[in-house]
């Protein structure tokens, strides 16, 4: 249904300024919507909701949850750049004045080997004793296993035990929580906690979504890579209709185009694709709210192993990464 400009600002408020007028945060607002299924029209992307309906909801008493703090980096599909993104994204955040760790939930952890080599040799000692592993088994605490990486940024180091957390963790009951648990202490500290993930759906991966706040899912120009995110969202849709859905946060999910080829030979299989994407994210198929991240252009320039760009801002891949990371802790609302 199209909105008339002169009746929006009269009768209808989108989801800030509707939660602004229900004196509650927007996740708080975005489950009460999809509890009572409040009815709102769009413009463009933008849900705006008729504002007799929001009047309506100010009875309806649900608790307030933390604000979003925790980002999970996931792909059902290798080689989308999960832990590059993990890389300046954290980055990105450090250099705004925030404070941010990074938990490497890898079990290849390829985060860990990059940054475990630019610790001092004390600090790389700790690697094998001081890690997400030893957190999960309670045998460490939280601020003996954040390693610095500098002044704002810290991160957690992986383990290649972490593939057998299904068989290690057998006997434990709610092992799908633990990461979530263990993470606990961590958000009064950090502004952001960022988990980078293996593109299994293994127990530690979904311990990881449990504990998520946000997800971001990159999606390379490929079918398959696209399947594999709809697949995924049809799993997260799932357990929030589940039971389970009472220690599941997860309330934004942004989908992010990576390898995506600039000019006009671009190629036409990957325009197909990405607009494939936005026919299917944009639409209400699942009840996840989803937002499409500007596209990460495929960058020769960046080395696989060694992410140099991140360490200088006018590169042309920190601003191409900038660009498309900044909307996921500067966004106000899906």
């Amino acid at each position: 249904m199209e909105v008339k400009r002169d009746r929006m600002s009269k009768e209808y408020l989108n989801h800030k300024q509707a939660s602004i007028e229900l004196g509650i945060n927007e996740k708080t607002l975005t489950r009460i919507i999809s509890e009572k299924q409040t009815p709102y029209t769009k413009k463009g992307r933008e849900k705006l909701y008729l504002k007799s309906d929001i009047e309506a909801l100010k009875g309806v008493e649900m608790p307030e949850l933390p604000e979003q703090k925790i980002i999970v980096v996931h792909s059902g599909k290798g080689g989308t750049c999960k832990t590059t993104i993990c890389n300046y994204l954290s980055n990105i955040m450090a250099k705004e004045n925030l404070n941010v760790l990074v938990v490497d939930a890898d079990p290849q952890h390829y985060f860990t080997r990059f940054w475990g080599s630019q610790l001092n040799e004390e600090e790389q000692g700790k690697i094998k004793t001081h890690n997400l592993l030893s957190l999960l088994e309670g045998e460490k605490k939280l601020v003996k296993c954040a390693l610095p990486i500098n002044e704002r940024l810290h991160f957690i180091p992986g383990s290649r035990k972490l593939e057998h957390y299904d068989s290690l963790f057998a006997n434990s009951y709610g092992r799908e929580l633990k990461m979530q648990k263990a993470l606990a202490p961590a958000l009064a500290k950090y502004d952001y906690i960022i988990i980078d993930t293996s593109p299994s759906q293994g127990g530690v991966t979904i311990a990881a979504l449990f504990a998520a706040h946000m997800l971001i899912c990159p999606i390379d120009p490929e079918v398959d890579s696209l399947d594999s995110a709809i697949e995924l969202t049809k799993s997260i849709d799932s357990i929030k209709r589940s039971e389970m859905n009472t220690h599941f946060s997860l309330s934004k999910l942004f989908i992010l185009p990576v390898k995506q080829k600039e000019g006009i030979f671009g190629g036409s299989f990957q325009k197909e694709v990405l607009q494939e994407i936005n026919s299917v994210f944009e639409g209400d198929n699942f009840a996840t709210d989803i937002k499409i991240l500007k596209p990460i252009l495929n960058d020769k320039n960046i080395p696989e192993e060694r992410w140099q760009g991140i360490f200088k801002d006018k590169t042309k891949a920190f601003t191409n990464h900038y660009e498309s990371l900044r909307e996921v802790f500067q966004d106000g609302e899906i």
